[in-house]
């Protein structure tokens, strides 16, 4: 494998930070938001990816780790769209709860996204680990709360889902 990253990363085209009216605490703590050259000529590249949040710098950083000579275009700046509004947490929970795929599909899909979520999840703390990310990641207990429009029964059935 080739250890060179070759990842160029562009300069916000706005002053947009988030996609929402609320700055999230990743932007409240830092200095300044992350700023990168701006692309102002022609680059050749085996893929181009296009925005700078999770999806994107995660599919940036694993073509990269692979060889692939990458660039990364976000119209914002590093994070600034949904990313930078999350807390962070990763989950198996779906707010569309398992039950209810099992009902639009099958028990064998519901199982199938869950594995997704919990090998996902598994990713990123080996990536972390093998990196030697400062990102305080740990695991902790999670809990499933009702939702005001939930009852009792909705989460018996989402119980009963993940077993």
């Amino acid at each position: 494998m080739n250890n060179s990253h070759h990842i160029s990363i562009a300069e916000p085209v706005n002053e947009n930070i988030s996609s929402g009216e609320n700055l999230s605490f990743w932007f409240e703590a830092m200095d300044q938001p992350l700023s990168y050259e701006v692309l102002n000529s022609d680059i050749k590249a085996d893929v181009l990816v296009i925005g700078g949040g999770i999806a994107g710098l995660t599919t940036a950083f694993c073509l990269a780790k692979e060889g692939r000579k990458v660039v990364l275009v976000e119209d914002g700046f590093i994070g600034s769209g949904e990313s930078g509004r999350t807390t962070a947490q990763l989950t198996c929970a779906l707010d569309d709860r398992y039950f209810e795929l099992e009902k639009i599909y099958d028990e064998t899909t519901a199982q199938l996204a869950a594995n997704s979520h919990m090998k996902a999840i598994e990713w990123i703390a080996n990536t972390v680990k093998q990196h030697s990310i400062d990102c305080r990641f740990k695991r902790v207990n999670g809990y499933l709360f009702l939702h005001s429009s939930d009852t009792k029964e909705t989460l018996e059935k989402e119980y009963a889902a993940t077993k």
